[in-house]
């Protein structure tokens, strides 16, 4: 499965029992906040949606055309780091599924210890969401 070029932050999980079951539970664009614990509420508007942080930022985001089923690319309209990322699950083998979720940053200050700082926000944000979604394996 292709994924984003060159993405600074991947992080790869194992669902039971199938893509089409992972996809029905966090697959929904504007349905954020019922799946993952770090958001409050989640709102959608066309292609483009807001979330509500537990600690009370909000996020902005818009759905980017996606290559393939089971695939959300999007990205991030404002805030310190853009980025573009992707949520992605394919069956892997009969009973199991692979789930990917990574992101490039773009635009946004250079400072590397920045970068890494925000490499390491969105890698909790993404490790809760699969987990809450009862994704194993989770690297």
């Amino acid at each position: 499965m292709e994924g984003l070029s060159q993405p600074d932050l991947v992080v790869q999980a194992l669902y039971t029992p199938s893509a089409d079951h992972f996809w029905r539970r966090a697959g929904d664009f504007g349905a954020l906040a019922s799946w993952h614990p770090h958001v409050q509420a989640c709102r959608q508007r066309g292609s483009k949606r807001s979330f509500n942080l537990l600690d009370g930022r909000v996020i902005h985001e818009r759905l980017l055309p996606s290559k393939g089923p089971h695939q959300l690319r999007y990205t991030r309209v404002d805030g310190p780091f853009r980025y573009e990322a992707e949520l992605s699950a394919h069956d892997d083998q009969p009973g199991l599924a692979c789930v990917r979720w990574s992101v490039r940053l773009g635009a946004g200050p250079d400072d590397p210890e920045l970068r890494a700082i925000a490499c390491a926000g969105l890698r909790e944000f993404f490790v809760a969401g699969l987990e809450a979604v009862g994704c194993e394996s989770i690297e």
